[in-house]
């Protein structure tokens, strides 16, 4: 809703520069909170490979560790776009598998009661059920 208003707009770069509307103030903090949480990310990477500890294999410990390899350093502006390409793009693909899945089992209703049973059988039922992770690992069916 909001991008197609401010595709609409034909002041709208006015309006976020300036911050003249509640929800451009609004995009503005919690930018700032998501860039300070990024940010926050890659400095205690940086700190981990100063220090010579080994990195994760996660994506941005890769970019650190090749950075500090090659001594090419990568800027922290460049890490945080990284850091937000993954955590937008495991979101939306999240959303999308979530969405066809929901969509598929409606479609089978013989799936939906052997899911239902096995929780179930696994979990438990009311008051008791255990929903815990180790427990939800037992599942086979799902």
């Amino acid at each position: 809703f909001l991008c197609q208003k401010r595709f609409l707009d034909p002041f709208f770069h006015v309006k976020k520069v300036l911050r003249l509307t509640r929800n451009e103030r609004r995009i503005r903090v919690l930018k700032e909170v998501v860039d300070e949480f990024a940010y926050d990310v890659i400095a205690r990477k940086r700190r981990l490979s100063s220090h010579g500890s080994p990195l994760g294999p996660d994506l941005l410990s890769r970019f650190v560790e090749h950075g500090r390899q090659t001594n090419e350093e990568i800027s922290d502006s460049e890490l945080r776009d990284v850091v937000m390409n993954v955590i937008l793009a495991g979101r939306d693909t999240t959303a999308c598998a979530l969405s066809w899945l929901f969509f598929e089992l409606t479609r089978k209703k013989d799936v939906v009661e052997k899911i239902i049973e096995e929780v179930e059988l696994v979990c438990g039922v009311g008051e008791n059920a255990d929903y815990s992770y180790d427990t939800m690992g037992k599942l086979k069916y799902c």
